[in-house]
């Protein structure tokens, strides 16, 4: 006789661990009245990167020796310089833009939040 398979966790739990994470996320997110702008700082930080910036440094990294061998790599070489250069002033504009909007959210003076875990109202309307 074979012994039998392991034992997965059921559909049933794996919804209930779904949902319950759910939760726990809507109430964190309810109960920080700046989740948004902290959301946006951090994807103003990684966006850019992870969508240009990274695939030109690893273009770099994988093409070194090679950057000037023909005209194909030539124009490959300032087209991946140019993603390094356009990600880096995103990263920048937007990690701007998003400090600014928090600043700005901190100094209005009909904003109830004093602090970032204040007690203040976050009711958006």
């Amino acid at each position: 006789q074979q012994p039998s398979p392991p034992q997965t966790p059921s559909l049933f739990f794996h919804q209930q661990k779904s949902k319950l994470g759910n939760t726990w996320l809507l109430i964190l997110s309810n109960a920080i009245p700046i989740f948004d702008s902290i959301l946006s700082i951090t994807s103003a930080t990684t966006i850019s990167w992870f969508t240009y910036g990274f695939s030109a440094v690893f273009w770099f990294h994988m093409n070194w020796d090679n950057l000037f061998r023909d005209w194909k790599k030539i124009c490959l070489t300032l087209l991946n310089a140019f993603l390094i250069i356009i990600s880096l002033f995103m990263n920048a504009a937007g990690l701007w833009a998003s400090i600014t909007e928090l600043l700005d959210l901190f100094n209005a003076d009909d904003s109830s939040i004093r602090g970032v875990f204040s007690c203040g109202s976050n009711a958006q309307f």
